[in-house]
């Protein structure tokens, strides 16, 4: 069985709890598993839910499916990588990470063994606003990854 739920607001969070929390009771045994963003579910202020508002879920989900990819991308000030690692070399603004998104898994509640890293098996393409690449320095690091780029979203030409 497959259920796709888009969660929007805290009551629909605690409903999803009782949701997954009784299709256990009915099928114990069946694999249940729900897709989590890279900055976790949302709680009732629009911030990270915390491990009282995911307890539900983290009892009674087998796993979570970490979606720890599209931290960049056109909407995004800049180029820089799918899915990092880590957020050591990031701008502030964007400090998501595999690694964040892990923690941010552990805090509300879900075990180690729960989490499923989801990694992007695709890339994206930006039209630079310039062909000279800048070093940009970004948390005393240097680095060449955060570029400017244009709204235009090139068309592919493998078609």
């Amino acid at each position: 069985m497959v259920l796709d739920v888009t969660l929007g607001t805290q009551p629909m969070l605690s409903n999803f709890g009782l949701l997954v929390k009784e299709i256990r009771a009915l099928w114990p045994h069946a694999s249940i598993t729900a897709a989590l963003g890279i900055s976790g579910f949302n709680g009732a202020d629009g911030k990270t839910a915390t491990a009282q508002e995911t307890a539900l879920l983290a009892q009674n989900l087998d796993y979570v499916n970490l979606m720890a990819y599209d931290v960049y991308g056109a909407w995004a000030p800049t180029t820089g990588p799918l899915a990092p690692l880590y957020a050591t070399c990031a701008p502030p603004a964007f400090g998501q990470s595999v690694q964040t998104g892990f923690q941010v898994a552990l805090k509300q509640g879900f075990k180690a063994s729960q989490v499923i890293l989801g990694i992007p098996g695709y890339a994206k393409r930006l039209e630079l606003v310039s062909s000279k690449l800048e070093e940009k320095v970004v948390n005393g690091k240097p680095t060449y990854y955060y570029q400017n780029h244009t709204t235009v979203t090139p068309v592919s030409c493998l078609r």
